[in-house]
């Protein structure tokens, strides 16, 4: 969710996707109710896109589906409507009124109340008397339904004071174990463990076990930082070339590379105190770049065993992605806003910077098994591969 505005359609999509993650094992339930409450909270600080009624009409699938429960609708029901006491949501205002025409209907006696000389002498005013039936029998069916919001707002307040618990109940377990982010599944990769982690935007990494680092296995693809914060994406040339602050934007603006390759971004958003990678891992140094490769046997030959075997141009020469690494050619955007080498080279940052403008990076190109120290502007847009802690 990465603007102001909402629509349903999202809405049910990231809800839907932390279910599977927790269906899954990948997150435990403290973790997938403490998502939910987030991704619900969220809805307070947005423009719905849609009508309120016709956004909570497309919720109720997600009740239906058990991806929310009563306690969950209710609380987004009134944060869509507004729970204010004189600001009725239009949705049970449109069931009162229902239920008024339907008590007209079964009780056709009342609306003889209106003698045919009224009618007669005067159409307007029957038009009011029948408004003002309607209006009564409304208020009738509105006293119905006070004493139901009035139980559901007590349950409310009760699961609302539950989370609070015990959101910090984890927050105090995460600081007793020295990390939020948990390993969830593993699995052999080489003679590597690999891990699975999860990042602000909920998606899952692999990680790989290479000497004595632990490192992501993926290239990072969050819009957020640690905080909430969104990452804006620029697209535009003149806008990326212009940019002194944190910015990613998929290579040739296309979201498909995204799927593959990642996210690109500047030096701003890898160096932003916020952070972007996820609790528990940070983006790695010069040093911790070179750490690597020495023990993959020196600059000359580490690139060969950390390239993937599939995706890059020919020749890919040395290619075995020996250490699990699976390193991607996702190419980079050049300062002016330009885009360079997909499927030939894969650059990746460091947090070390080399002067004011510049900051190292490491280069993997397809046509030798080197990985070459380098530095590039900081408004560049390259990959970025995390670290753990």
């Amino acid at each position: 969710m990465d603007n102001n505005t909402l629509n349903s359609k999202e809405f049910i999509k990231y809800l839907e996707k932390i279910k599977k993650l927790y269906e899954s094992d990948i997150l435990t339930f403290a973790e997938f109710t403490r998502k939910k409450g987030n991704i619900i909270n969220d809805l307070k600080g947005r423009d719905l896109s849609e009508k309120e009624e016709d956004f909570m009409l497309n919720i109720s699938g997600l009740y239906k589906s058990n991806v929310i429960n009563d306690e969950e609708l209710n609380l987004i029901k009134n944060i869509v409507f507004g729970d204010e006491d004189d600001n009725e949501p239009a949705m049970l205002k449109q069931i009162e009124m229902a239920t008024s025409k339907q008590i007209e209907t079964d009780n056709p006696q009342q609306i003889e109340m209106v003698s045919p000389q009224q009618i007669e002498i005067n159409k307007t005013h029957t038009a009011a008397t029948v408004k003002e039936i309607t209006h009564n029998n409304s208020n009738k069916a509105k006293g119905r339904y006070m004493v139901p919001v009035v139980i559901i707002s007590i349950f409310i307040a009760i699961i609302i004071i539950a989370v609070i618990i015990n959101n910090k109940l984890i927050e105090n377990e995460s600081e007793q174990i020295g990390k939020q982010t948990k390993i969830k599944s593993t699995e052999q990769v080489g003679n590597n463990i690999t891990s699975r982690i999860i990042d602000s935007d909920s998606n899952v990494y692999k990680t790989v076990t290479i000497g004595t680092q632990e490192w992501m296995a993926e290239n990072l693809s969050v819009s957020r930082y640690r905080n909430g914060d969104i990452i804006p994406q620029v697209q535009g040339k003149s806008e990326w070339s212009k940019l002194t602050t944190g910015a990613w934007c998929y290579y040739d603006n296309d979201f498909k590379n995204g799927n593959t390759y990642g996210k690109l971004y500047n030096w701003y958003a890898v160096n932003d105190p916020r952070g972007i990678a996820p609790n528990g891992w940070h983006i790695p140094s010069d040093a911790e770049w070179t750490k690597l490769t020495d023990y993959l046997g020196g600059e000359s030959v580490a690139g060969g065993k950390m390239k993937a075997t599939t995706l890059w141009d020919n020749p890919n020469k040395g290619a075995s992605n020996e250490c699990g690494f699976t390193a991607f050619p996702g190419g980079y955007r050049y300062y002016d806003g330009r885009y360079y080498f997909i499927g030939r080279y894969g650059l990746f940052w460091s947090a070390s910077e080399n002067g004011n403008d510049n900051a190292w990076d490491r280069t993997l190109g397809y046509g030798g098994s080197g990985v070459f120290r380098d530095y590039g502007g900081k408004g560049d847009g390259l990959s970025v591969s995390c670290v753990r802690d």
